[in-house]
């Protein structure tokens, strides 16, 4: 009777665990940066923002993310706190050789275990230093006792990765220096991904957030599973980002459309519907009936989510070292000048526009304080297309920018500003190696000796013309609308035709952006007579 009874409650238990877990299939995660320096705000964390954007790509839902001083009692309190209410936690930071650093350690009381020096983990530090184990970095070795040491797979090189990643229980420990850490991550990624993936729209508004609060507040009420976000923008281009996410995308689609019924058409800017991960970062998930006219606004401006994605060392698309290349050219540049010593040439044309789009993403990135007006330099061409200065004037109000317009030759613009603002040093262009009399030019090129002396700055000197539009195309940015009627060069109206090898059989043009013979780029340049 006893066996028999014991065995009805050990199968009531076991289905009562099966329905939990069938239930709670959610995958949760808390993140634990640990270091003085960054409390102190003497070094700045670049992990923390890594990891939650991999781990929402991958479907985890993150609960909390804690800065933590180098203390074993505050960090063992928080690991023991985290471990029990997620499905696992991150820990980087604290696992070098000096004092400071006793991630282990406080793992190990967080879960009253001991530590002991790991036989294989001295191994692969010797291997890595090259020398015997060492007082300090014994301490490396020291790890709690429960530990699982995983090995993952270099994916470039085939080979197993020098040093381990850690599991302690649910408590995974990556170091703190961001290159080895993501290098870590990379190959573990597999580890931490969720069951399904969380699905995002962004709706990006000119109006304030007091004029859109009710129908927030009746939409939000309407869908439990999507969760609605709002926040205020004060970079010039839109007032409001709202943000549409969800596991489930009829859910989302009926919000948005919800949404969109609910506000004025004049108020919406762009939409954006995108699924990021590493397969395709702006993957279309719904057909919209968004009110957006295609160039209307900038509100497809390249975003830093996009930046840091391109910018990832792990994202090895041809896209991302074409951008990769053109930043580093920009790091350079503010290692040389000061930001107000440098301006922007800007014509309209699309190779210009591309480097603007792109030098705006990179200030945003790299410079998120900055207030001053970015300053744009055009020469004044003679007879130049109405469309492209509509454009430049579009841009000069859209992005905020001081356009400072020089009519003449570019020389004699050149030395216009250098009397006018001499200040200025440099002049970033949008010149290709394709562009007439540029062969022989590098990224950082001193114009010729006879002319006022600015330092030409070249990003995308050695794009071409289909990364030009891919760059362009990939993330919606507004161009000049003649691109669309079969211009792929813009001069004067003087010296510019549609491009003959775009022609179509009934006499219309396709687009600049289907020209897949690049060396035809400037075939609509000579006007015949």
């Amino acid at each position: 009777m006893i066996n028999s009874l014991e065995e009805e409650v050990r199968k009531e238990n076991e289905t009562k665990e099966n329905s939990k877990t069938e239930v709670n299939t959610k995958i949760t995660a808390s993140l634990i940066i640990i270091g003085d320096e960054i409390l102190k705000g003497h070094t700045k964390d670049a992990n923390a923002t890594f990891l939650l954007g991999k781990l929402w790509s991958n479907g985890v839902e993150v609960k909390r993310t804690v800065f933590l001083p180098d203390d074993i009692d505050v960090i063992a309190k928080e690991v023991l706190e985290f471990s029990r209410l997620n499905t696992f936690v991150i820990t980087a930071g604290g696992i070098g050789p000096t004092h400071d650093d006793m991630t282990y350690e406080a793992i190990a009381k967080a879960f009253g275990e001991t530590t002991y020096i790991n036989d294989q983990i001295s191994k692969c530090l010797e291997t890595i230093t090259k020398k015997k184990i060492t007082k300090p970095l014994e301490k490396m070795a020291r790890i709690p006792t429960s530990s699982k040491i995983i090995i993952g797979i270099d994916p470039i090189t085939k080979q197993p990765m020098q040093f381990p990643l850690l599991q302690i229980q649910n408590v995974f420990v990556f170091p703190g220096v961001p290159e080895y850490l993501r290098k870590s991550f990379q190959v573990n990624e597999h580890l931490f991904t969720g069951v399904s993936r969380f699905l995002l729209m962004k709706i990006f508004l000119s109006a304030e957030e007091s004029t859109i609060a009710d129908a927030l507040e009746h939409v939000n009420s309407q869908f439990e599973s999507v969760h609605i976000g709002s926040y205020p923008m004060l970079n010039g281009m839109y007032k409001v980002k709202l943000t549409l996410e969800s596991e489930h995308s009829t859910a989302l689609n009926s919000a948005y459309e919800e949404l969109i019924k609910m506000l004025p058409n004049d108020i919406i800017v762009s939409v954006r519907k995108c699924l990021p991960n590493e397969r395709d970062v702006h993957q279309e998930i719904f057909a919209t009936k968004s009110p957006v006219k295609h160039h209307a606004t900038f509100m497809n401006s390249l975003s830093l989510m996009d930046f840091e994605h391109y910018m990832d060392v792990n994202n090895t698309s041809p896209l991302s070292e074409a951008i990769k290349c053109a930043c580093a050219v920009f790091n350079q540049t503010v290692l040389l000048y000061n930001l107000d010593e440098v301006c922007v040439g800007f014509n309209g044309g699309k190779d210009c526009t591309a480097v603007l789009h792109l030098y705006i993403a990179y200030l945003k990135k790299m410079f998120p304080d900055n207030t001053n007006k970015l300053v744009a330099l055009y020469l004044e061409c003679s007879h130049p297309f109405q469309e492209a200065t509509d454009f430049m004037r579009d841009c000069e109000t859209n992005y905020g920018l001081e356009m400072i317009a020089i009519p003449g030759s570019i020389k004699e613009g050149l030395a216009k500003l250098k009397e006018t603002h001499p200040k200025i040093k440099a002049v970033i262009m949008g010149t290709r190696r394709h562009d007439p009399y540029s062969n022989q030019l590098r990224s950082f090129s001193m114009t010729d000796k006879s002319w006022p002396q600015f330092m030409r700055i070249l990003p995308i000197l050695d794009w071409t013309y289909c990364e030009v539009w891919e760059f362009l195309k990939h993330f919606d940015l507004p161009y000049c609308k003649l691109y669309d009627q079969g211009y792929t060069s813009l001069g004067s109206e003087k010296n510019t035709l549609r491009n003959p090898a775009l022609k179509l059989a009934d006499g219309r043009y396709s687009p600049a952006f289907l020209l897949k013979d690049g060396e035809k780029e400037r075939h609509g340049r000579e006007k015949p007579s």
